[in-house]
């Protein structure tokens, strides 16, 4: 079980995180209010939490491009969970979006592990 001080920590790292890679991309000339395809990432110890959040995500709209067991460097088995969805960066980037990303991983005893796009 993920703790709340736990999750105001992620959401806080992840918060960070996109306003370095915000004034990157606004750097670089990204349009961040382009649609553009992303990949979202999740990781979850348990089988049943990795399927029942890409559940939750599918019906949600998102699509479910991964659902797998990944052999960590300690031996451990962890569930990969990747979702597509075309989308403005702004709103990947968004403090809300962050927010709601991270509690609904939790409420499945996951945790969002951050986003991806091809520029």
């Amino acid at each position: 079980m993920i703790s709340a001080a736990q999750i105001v920590s992620f959401i806080e790292v992840h918060n960070r995180r996109n306003l370095e890679y915000r004034d990157k991309l606004i750097a670089g000339g990204i349009w961040l209010d382009e649609a553009r395809p992303v990949e979202l990432h999740f990781w979850a110890d348990e089988q049943m939490g990795a399927a029942m959040l890409a559940r939750s995500l599918y019906q949600s709209g998102f699509l479910v491009l991964m659902l797998a067991p990944s052999e960590q460097e300690d031996g451990n088995v962890r569930w990969s969970i990747q979702i597509g969805l075309k989308t403005p960066i702004a709103r990947i980037l968004s403090a809300d979006f962050t927010e709601a990303m991270v509690r609904l991983a939790a409420d499945h005893s996951a945790e969002f592990d951050g986003w991806g796009a091809s520029f």
